[in-house]
C-alpha cells in the first residue's frame, strides 16, 4: 500500500488544510498522515524557536511512530 505524509509549513496553515486531499486519497485506498509542526495549528510552542532541521526531525518521528509503509 502506498502512503502519503502531508507536510505543511506556511505560517498560519494547519494539517486540516489537507483534509479534502486525504479523503480523496482514502477513496483510492491510499493511507495518509498529517500533523502540525511545533508552532503551527493546534500545537504549542513558538514557531520562531523552530528550524528546518527541527521540522525534519519532527517528520521523521511521525514516520517512525506510525510505521508508514514504503514507498512514501
Amino acid at each position: 500500500m502506498t502512503s502519503v505524509i502531508c507536510l505543511q509549513g506556511a505560517e498560519t496553515s494547519t494539517r486540516k488544510l489537507f483534509d479534502p486531499f486525504r479523503k480523496e486519497l482514502a477513496n483510492h485506498e491510499i493511507g495518509t498522515v498529517a500533523f502540525d509542526f511545533i508552532g503551527h495549528g493546534d500545537t504549542e510552542g513558538k514557531l520562531e524557536l523552530t528550524s528546518l532541521h527541527s521540522r525534519y526531525r519532527q517528520a521523521c518521528c511521525v514516520i517512525d511512530t506510525v510505521l508508514i509503509d514504503k514507498p512514501l
